[in-house]
């Protein structure tokens, strides 16, 4: 069995998604209306120190329950590693046994409420534990001294002229006679040694190493790695119970990304490594390897002088620097490794964010973690920078992608839930479909904090999710949209139509193909970077890469440059088997380090001389070429308008142990009606999923041929929809193949017969798949969309109990009457408000109309946050924030009707009124700007809000 059939079997197992026929259940995914925790988002749960309540920690976990979050990620945040500290961290710090109690409590809450467990490695992002100073695993750097010989300041070093005068010192003292010239030498001294960095400061007068903070470790070897691991077994691991529960509810060890600094990253032996695995002694070469993309995120050189060498001017460091990162990467990869083989030791496995933020080779580290994971802040909120990431993750037989999601710099208690939905529906729209919400703080008192309770990184970073927040009691309608997602993208593997080669020197992550137009026409694709073609287990088969992965269709190198020699003879063994290759701008010929040079040559001058090798300028490249070449999408897309204002992303799932293939679809574009044609089998029977009501609704109108099914479906902006095709079910029937535009659709209703919605007074036609083509004759027009109201607006609102305490109370003001719907800020004494508004009105339904042969729809207007309703006290489905709209037509009667809407607003505007008297951990909001310079936000219904009356036909064929 190949490893990818190996990978669907497994996934298939997890996520029990299966065709079954609709006498058992409603529609073909087992477990779609009420998901497992696996399958909904956790959250980043953070908390001050070990001095909180662990009666409070249950509390919160159970919190996290009761609104339909899957699990949480514990983070012990310690004011991010900095001091003062409020509480002794010599009892409280991370790794004493006021913290293991904390993560027993923990542990216990999620075992007790099913929920997943997910544990950081250290405190803050996890990059270092307690430790004696200056002791083997801990970080390590290389500095450098340096002085001139002869006068003169420089920066460009001749490369002709480096030596290495190492043999040459003795006890720390050298003599060397310069040779006679007019140049000035530069002397180097090179030093290893402890960066002495801590993710978690020292306490003052700590009695012992555990109470002297936490120690950054080395990044770049197994060593650092078993430092953390050796700590967690032999001070937090060593208790039978807390194994037990780790067994029970644990899922991933984590690593957030990497926030480190060093002058050179370094690790014992890397000398010996570089010159095994480079070939060369990487002496000569130190000076040019401090750089500033070396660093953290590649601020700043570490030094005030940056050398490079004469034959490398255009490449800052060039080829040498290279070496020196691929070095640095394979200690890493070690790194990873270590921890893997650590977490299945417990049963678990483990989650990181690879390679983020330092000088490493995020494509070529993505496969080795089992669960990993970018960030939405990171990725800069950017879909195709995700596909930088998805890419080695599908091809490695990844199915499940991690984000830390949600983090925005815009002040905490600023995000919107309509916001954080469009940051989840992109990830899915790209398969990132593990979502891990940042995140929950702890809810309990803490020192010299305030309301509205503990808030970590100072109020600068979103968002602060809990029963704090007004949204809390709506929240669990988006848990239960974005769980629902998240099963389908995670059924069976992917299939992605194309992928792109890239390679970049730099650590800065930017766009590779510009634009949106392959996305128009409904191509789906992703980035591979050298490492990954020339994985060994990758390999073509008809013509297709990876046939029982992503089943890529071809591969484009678009404006290419550079490429290893590995990557070279792959690309020539996959278009040797058939593979088409695409290169479209120049034909990548050079190595980025001092790889075979001569052998990357030969394998790219065989490969375009291929039959099935097309090369381009970059301006050539389109859809419409690739459809030339008869490579299609495997869902095609145009705007039934002809315009181009939508933009349909797609994500599509293969299933062939349960015979199905899922499809999830966003329009991030404006509003549309698209046509869409799917590549699937010809006895595959379509289906739509709500993922917001967790309904399954057989598709009754569609086109279909040998291969293919097309259907069209309207898409607001941000809206979402999943399409399944479930093979061998039970004979269709006859279903609609097209309708007139006075129909707005066509439904099969309980009775499994064909109901038509009509929209107004016009002749309407339907032609049938078994020939029919139905006339509905002119009726008479319902009546006009209904405006409702006047309202009474009730709020609630949400506000300190007093100065000192982080308890909050709900304050529930006079009602008052509105005859016309506008924002809070528009209402007096309604300004500064943050909570809950309660909107109530009647009307009756029109005594000419029967309800059982109308359908009604109720019309909410934007949603600023977030919405429920209740019609004659019955709930009204959640409703799309992209299209406020709902059936309510079950729950009308005839006459008098009852609606009442709830709104939420952020905590912003209460937050901002009170700025100068709010403490978090002893400081005061670090980000006031957000507050003082931004004006109070609107929230509110503010409508229209309208009742539509529609025709409902029963078809006669």
């Amino acid at each position: 069995m190949s490893r990818f059939a190996s990978v669907a079997w497994a996934v298939f197992l997890v996520c029990r998604a299966t065709r079954l026929s609709s006498s058992e259940v409603e529609g073909p995914i087992l477990d779609f209306a009420s998901p497992r925790n696996v399958d909904r988002p956790k959250f980043r749960y953070w908390f001050p120190d070990a001095s909180v309540s662990t009666t409070v920690i249950a509390n919160d976990v159970k919190t996290i329950k009761d609104v339909g979050g899957g699990g949480l990620e514990l983070l012990s945040f310690y004011n991010y590693g900095q001091g003062p500290p409020l509480t002794n961290w010599s009892t409280y710090g991370f790794g004493t046994p006021a913290f293991k109690e904390v993560l027993r409590a923990a542990l216990n809450a999620s075992a007790e409420h099913g929920l997943v467990f997910d544990f950081a490695l250290g405190p803050n992002q996890g990059q270092g534990v307690p430790s004696e100073p200056a002791t083997p695993g801990l970080a390590y750097e290389l500095v450098y001294g340096v002085t001139e010989i002869r006068s003169g300041i420089i920066n460009t070093l001749k490369g002709s002229s480096a030596m290495d005068l190492t043999i040459l010192t003795m006890s720390g003292t050298l003599t060397w006679t310069p040779p006679v010239s007019n140049g000035t030498y530069s002397l180097f001294a090179f030093y290893e040694r402890y960066t002495n960095e801590q993710n978690c400061i020292s306490i003052p007068n700590a009695q012992t190493w555990l109470g002297n903070g936490s120690w950054m470790v080395d990044h770049f070897s197994a060593t650092g790695a078993k430092k953390m691991t050796d700590f967690w077994d032999h001070n937090l691991f060593d208790d039978d119970d807390i194994r037990s529960l780790l067994r029970e509810a644990g899922e991933y060890s984590w690593e957030d990304s990497m926030e480190m600094m060093a002058a050179l990253w370094w690790t014992p032996g890397f000398l010996d490594r570089f010159e095994k695995g480079r070939g060369y002694s990487a002496i000569k070469y130190l000076p040019v390897m401090f750089q500033a993309s070396n660093l953290w995120n590649g601020y700043s050189p570490p030094y005030n002088t940056t050398y490079i060498f004469d034959t490398d001017l255009a490449r800052t460091g060039g080829k040498y620097l290279q070496d020196y990162k691929t070095t640095l990467n394979e200690g890493y990869q070690e790194y990873l490794q270590h921890f893997q083989q650590w977490a299945k030791s417990l049963g678990l496995g483990h989650s990181a964010q690879p390679a983020y933020n330092l000088p490493l080779d995020m494509q070529a580290d993505i496969p080795i973690v089992e669960a990993p994971e970018l960030e939405s802040l990171g990725f800069n909120e950017d879909i195709d920078l995700y596909r930088q990431f998805t890419g080695p993750a599908h091809l490695a037989g990844r199915n499940v992608i991690s984000t830390e999601i949600g983090a925005r710099r815009i002040g905490a208690y600023a995000l919107t839930v309509p916001a954080l939905a469009g940051l989840l529906q992109d990830s899915y729209a790209v398969g990132v479909n593990t979502m891990v919400i940042h995140g929950f703080p702890y809810t309990g008192e803490y020192v010299q904090t305030t309301w509205p309770g503990y808030t970590p990184f100072q109020y600068e970073f979103t968002e602060m999710w809990g029963p704090r927040m007004p949204a809390w009691r709506h929240f669990g309608d988006l848990m239960l949209y974005a769980a629902r997602n998240a099963l389908i993208t995670k059924i069976g593997v992917p299939k992605v139509d194309l992928a792109f080669y890239y390679s970049s020197p730099s650590t800065v992550l930017s766009d590779i193909y510009p634009g949106d137009d392959l996305t128009r026409a409904g191509y789906t694709h992703e980035y591979l970077g050298p490492a990954n073609l020339a994985s060994p287990n990758v390999t073509v088969s008809g013509g297709i890469l990876a046939a029982d992965g992503p089943a890529y269709k071809t591969i484009v190198i678009y404006n290419q440059t550079s490429i290893t020699s590995a990557a070279s003879a792959a690309l020539l063994r996959f278009a040797r088997a058939g593979l088409p290759i695409i290169i479209a701008g120049p034909v990548p010929r050079t190595s980025l380090d001092t790889d075979n040079q001569a052998e990357i040559s030969a394998n790219m001058e065989a490969l375009i001389g291929l039959p099935g090798v097309n090369v381009m300028s970059a301006r050539c490249f389109s859809p419409a070429y690739l459809s030339a070449m008869g490579i299609t999408p495997r869902a095609s897309v145009t705007t039934l308008s002809g315009s181009n204002n939508g933009s349909l992303s797609t994500f599509w799932k293969h299933d062939e142990s349960a015979g199905l293939d899922a499809v999830y679809v966003l329009n991030r574009g404006k509003p549309d009606s698209f046509k869409i044609t799917f590549a699937v089998q010809a006895d595959s029977v379509p289906w739509e999923l709500d993922a917001w009501t967790g309904s399954q609704t057989r598709v009754a109108t569609y086109q279909r041929t040998n291969n293919s099914v097309t259907l069209n479906t309207p898409l607001q902006q941000n809206q979402t929809k999943i399409f399944i095709f479930a093979r061998g079910d039970a004979p269709e029937g006859v279903h609609a193949v097209s309708h007139s535009n006075s129909i707005k659709s066509v439904h099969f209703n309980t009775e499994n017969k064909l109901e038509a919605i009509v929209k107004n007074n016009k002749t309407a036609t339907i032609a049938l798949s078994n020939g029919t083509v139905l006339t509905l004759p002119p009726r008479p027009l319902p009546p006009a969309n209904l405006p409702l109201g006047p309202w009474s607006l009730t709020i609630e609102s949400f506000e300190p109990l007093s100065n000192t305490s982080v308890q909050g109370r709900i304050s529930t003001l006079p009602p008052r009457t509105l005859t016309t719907l506008v924002p809070w800020t528009q209402i007096p004494d309604l300004q500064n408000i943050s909570g809950i508004g309660a909107y109530e009105t009647t009307f009756t339904f029109p005594p000419n109309l029967t309800i059982t042969e109308h359908q009604v729809l109720l019309h909410f207007g934007p949603i600023l946050n977030t919405l429920r309703a209740w019609v004659n006290s019955s709930p009204v489905p959640p409703v799309d924030f992209a299209d406020p709209v709902s059936d309510v037509t079950s729950l009308l009667r005839p006459g008098l009707n009852s609606l009442r809407i709830e709104v939420s607003s952020t905590l912003f505007n209460a937050v901002k009124a009170r700025l100068p008297t709010i403490l978090s951990a002893g400081g005061p909001a670090q980000a006031p700007g957000d507050y003082t310079k931004a004006d109070y936000v609107p929230f509110g219904l503010v409508g229209p809000v309208e009742v539509e009356f529609l025709r409902r036909v029963s078809l006669e064929y």
